[in-house]
């Protein structure tokens, strides 16, 4: 029996170990890496928003500049659109976009660098929405009449009180108003702003104007 046997197998285990841990470990950079990567983030015109850039202190040690594209086509938006920054070793990419950027999806693209000198691409999608606005004001509609009415821009509703007969869909109030009539007071939220308006609903035979010529208008 050959004495060095034995130890030749477990010199060869070592080093085949060893180069099983270095691929896991390669592995688990680019895991890190990607967890930052492909995700989406909404920001209104003259606004920041911070977007992790993946570095990490550990695996990935620094970082490019983040450059934003118009979505799908690598065409570069240009200077004075918006600031992205984003300094070596930063964990946080803070974008700045400015006023004159219009509405729509970008791309933005950065690189981070290992301590190995692994390089990863990362993106993420950008949505640019206009600055957020209501535009409500009081209304009078008759008993069972529908209402529609577009009140904010900028954003999507995310609530509604003042008057269970309504419901709001993306920028849209609208609903069947009741029998009885009534005065709703409509408070519609969008995120943490919000803005009131009243709805007045009238029975069918009242008068819903009164012209200066003091003529009375009755509706059909």
């Amino acid at each position: 029996m050959n004495p060095f046997s034995k130890r030749t197998g477990s010199t060869s285990l070592a080093l085949l170990a060893a180069v099983v841990m270095i691929c896991a470990g390669f592995a688990m950079i680019s895991e890190d890496a990607e967890a930052y990567d492909g995700a989406t983030y909404a920001v209104q015109r003259g606004q920041s928003v911070n977007i992790p850039s993946g570095v990490d202190g550990g695996h990935w040690c620094s970082s490019s500049n983040a450059n934003l594209y118009f979505a799908n086509t690598w065409t570069w938006v240009g200077n004075g659109m918006y600031d992205s920054h984003l300094a070596n070793g930063e964990q946080t990419i803070v974008l700045t976009i400015t006023e004159n950027l219009p509405s729509g999806t970008y791309t933005l693209r950065w690189d981070i660098f290992s301590v190995d000198d692994d390089c990863q691409s990362c993106s993420c999608t950008v949505i640019v929405r206009d600055p957020l606005s209501f535009s409500v004001s009081d209304a009078s509609i008759t008993c069972g009449s529908v209402y529609s009415a577009t009140v904010v821009s900028g954003g999507n509703i995310t609530g509604l009180t003042g008057a269970s007969w309504l419901t709001y869909s993306g920028q849209t109030v609208s609903g069947v108003a009741p029998s009885v009539p009534g005065d709703y007071t409509v408070t519609v939220y969008c995120g943490e702003s919000h803005a009131s308006y009243v709805i007045h609903v009238v029975s069918k035979l009242a008068p819903t104007n009164s012209p200066a010529n003091g003529t009375i208008i009755l509706p059909k």
